[in-house]
């Protein structure tokens, strides 16, 4: 492989990465997580890209997060809901 197509290919594999940690709103990640983040792209599984996958996961972890945060929330009487 020459060098030109092997840089574009890292290019777009860390640009993938970063659009992805910016739309499940994660900041400060390694490089190198990035990388891998963003050659998940180039994976599939059962024939869904695994990228946009792991960035739907992220979205349900995140209403889960905050539904149980919610069920946790004390009354004015101070019991929690839960």
């Amino acid at each position: 492989m020459s060098r030109r197509p092997k840089k574009d290919v890292q290019n777009k594999v860390m640009q993938m990465g970063k659009e992805a940690a910016q739309e499940v709103d994660v900041r400060g990640l390694n490089n190198k997580i990035i990388t891998m983040l963003g050659a998940l792209h180039y994976r599939t599984s059962y024939g869904q890209n695994v990228l946009r996958h792991s960035v739907e996961v992220a979205f349900l972890a995140q209403v889960m997060a905050e539904l149980n945060w919610a069920w946790m929330v004390p009354l004015p009487s101070g019991r929690p809901l839960a």
